[in-house]
């Protein structure tokens, strides 16, 4: 059986929702900025094609979701399991890029140069050939 939709949900599913608090604010940075290290990896070590294309999309999507939920809460979100609060500082878009191996030149292009750090493994493994 369909669920029937209020006129308060579509409201809701269709209306802005700028952050109330520092802590939400903070929290879709966050989930933006580890997204963005994702689709970096995505982008560098995946090969070329449909199959990678919804991957990024569906990471995307996946983004979209994760803020939808922290804007649309209804009360003030309570700390992430085993975090006694929200991060402290704002990450900006330019620091996730830099924290995601990104390299900005100065024309504000971004050109990712994954370090083994970046991946974690003990040597940085090669991008998939197309």
């Amino acid at each position: 059986m369909a669920s029937v939709l209020t006129p308060e949900d579509l409201v809701n599913r269709f209306s802005h929702h700028p952050p109330l608090t520092p802590d939400r604010a903070e929290r879709h940075a966050r989930v933006r900025s580890e997204s963005l290290i994702l689709a970096g990896f995505f982008n560098h070590f995946l090969p070329e094609g449909r199959e990678k294309s919804l991957a990024v999309t569906k990471l995307e999507e996946a983004m979209m979701w994760a803020n939808a939920a922290i804007a649309r809460a209804p009360q003030e979100l309570a700390a992430a399991p085993g975090e006694a609060q929200a991060p402290a500082v704002l990450e900006t878009p330019a620091a996730a890029a830099e924290r995601a191996g990104f390299d900005t030149r100065p024309d504000g292009a971004a050109v990712l140069a994954l370090s083994t750090a970046t991946v974690g493994v003990a040597s940085a493994p090669k991008p998939c050939d197309a």
